[in-house]
């Protein structure tokens, strides 16, 4: 089973330059303020008092969830019209504004709309200009329809087929290129959410290669190598060898360049765990959650998304995405507590817990990547259940040892509402890894556990600049993967042509 980053997405969207009222549809879709007005830029006199007049006839005050769908309007040629609750429009937000997509979404699905005029892009929200707007309101949409039905024998297929938004004809050109790179977007992040969601008996780490070879039909600037197991032995990758030796899927380094800028360039590089089951190995899981370990790979599934993206759009940079895959099970064959490893880098690690297993790939990866000369290095990792305690599901744990970097990726994550926290390294928690019998531990104790494996990483990241992106919380939930940090990794590369 093969999945691609040039599936369509569930609806096709377009851009409508002419009068909304009077393109036939099923549904025209309509914001309405709290105090009852219509937000909308032009409705002719007949329908503008019909709409008021229905408004009165309701307790539709405008607060965010309320929906109403009239049927018949006078003026507009499409069959119904939704008009969809707004709040205040001085405090409209970003939160606020996903909430108003999902609930149009919500009402489409029930009145089985197939085509839709949307004018809910037209909403002012503070800080935000209409190429934002369009671009977040495809990403919400497609993000809320996302099904993942792969292995479903009987799949009832969403109803929504076309959506086009209302804009000034002096936007269309411009908007239109936000509409493509917004969809292309979309696409990635569904892409990582697929690969994420795919249960572990299919998502192999011999999968997720046969995935990034698929990328080089793209383009004529992608190269893709896959180190095996042979190879890793080669040049000393002992950390990922250690981690993959207790099970029979064979392990694999995965890496993609693209280059897309000039030669002289020195790349950004990404790189993602790529834990595609783990059982914690000796130091074995209990049973109750353990079957979404199967998406303890989405922080190589993120950076394969972003790879592919930046392609598609044919981003001018230099970009290396590596994913060390890997499983981490049980057998006779499986590293032990205690064991000592000889890490790629030289440096010697005591194992005192099997299952802090992605912080020794990553390591690995981590030296791995200093052949590339990078600009930056910045991995993604479902790496401590520890930043769900300090941060919850909302927000990614972000590390880093330059803040130029920090600050950039912290910028990106509010511009596409991908948000992260910028947490601590110092001496004092470098400390709770030290070994008495090796260079350093694979754990930290009890405490600050998800900056304890960042102080791990930080120790084979001195050669360049670096970020650390925890995801555990985000990037995962028990409804399935989400796609995240997708959207800001995407965000920061795109920033990064503007500097």
């Amino acid at each position: 089973m093969s999945i691609t980053l040039e599936q369509s997405l569930a609806v096709e969207f377009k851009l409508l330059d002419a009068d909304p009222a009077q393109k036939a549809a099923d549904c025209l879709v309509l914001g309405v303020w709290h105090d009852k007005k219509i937000a909308a830029d032009k409705l002719n006199k007949e329908t503008a008092q019909f709409l008021q007049k229905s408004l009165k006839q309701v307790d539709m005050m405008g607060k965010i969830g309320q929906t109403m769908m009239l049927y018949h309007v006078p003026g507009v040629k499409a069959a119904s019209v939704l008009l969809v609750a707004c709040g205040k429009a001085s405090e409209l937000n970003e939160s606020h504004y996903k909430n108003i997509y999902s609930t149009m979404l919500k009402a489409l699905s029930a009145a089985h709309v197939k085509t839709s005029i949307c004018c809910l892009n037209q909403l002012s929200i503070k800080g935000r200009d209409i190429e934002w707007s369009i671009r977040f309101a495809v990403e919400t949409i497609c993000y809320e329809l996302y099904d993942f039905a792969y292995f479903k024998t009987k799949h009832e297929k969403l109803k929504l087929a076309e959506m086009q938004f209302a804009i000034a004809s002096k936007d269309k050109r411009k908007i239109g290129a936000v509409l493509e790179q917004a969809q292309i977007i979309a696409e990635a992040v569904r892409f990582a959410r697929d690969l994420g969601n795919m249960p572990a008996n299919v998502c192999t780490p011999s999968y997720l290669a046969k995935q990034a070879l698929g990328f080089k039909s793209l383009s004529k600037k992608v190269k893709v190598e896959i180190l095996d197991r042979e190879k890793l032995q080669e040049i000393g990758a002992n950390s990922i060898l250690a981690v993959a030796q207790g099970s029979t899927e064979p392990c694999q380094l995965v890496t993609m360049q693209y280059e897309g800028g000039k030669k002289s360039a020195a790349p950004i590089v990404l790189i993602g765990k790529g834990v595609c089951f783990d059982t914690g190995g000796i130091c074995i899981k209990p049973r109750e959650n353990m079957n979404m370990m199967k998406m303890d790979m989405c922080g190589a599934a993120t950076v394969m998304a972003v790879f592919g993206a930046v392609v598609k759009m044919g981003l001018a940079i230099n970009l290396v995405a590596v994913a060390p895959c890997v499983e981490n099970m049980p057998d006779g064959k499986a590293y032990r507590p205690g064991d000592i490893i000889k890490s790629m880098s030289g440096q010697s690690i005591e194992v005192l817990d099997t299952d802090a297993e992605g912080r020794l790939i990553l390591c690995d990866a981590l030296t791995y990547c200093e052949r590339f000369e990078p600009e930056c290095v910045i991995d993604v990792a479902t790496l401590t259940g520890a930043i769900m305690v300090a941060l919850g599901q909302h927000l990614t744990g972000l590390y880093a040892n330059h803040d130029p970097l920090a600050h950039a990726l912290l910028r990106a994550g509010k511009e596409s509402d991908d948000l992260a926290w910028h947490m601590p390294i110092t001496e004092d928690f470098q400390k709770q890894i030290d070994s008495k019998i090796a260079d350093m531990a694979n754990l930290g104790g009890p405490y600050g556990g998800s900056i304890t494996a960042a102080c791990f990483l930080s120790r084979f990241a001195k050669k360049y600049h670096w970020a650390h992106l925890d995801v555990a919380g985000t990037a995962m939930a028990k409804e399935g993967a989400r796609g995240r940090p997708v959207n800001l990794l995407i965000q920061y590369l795109i920033d990064r042509l503007k500097h």
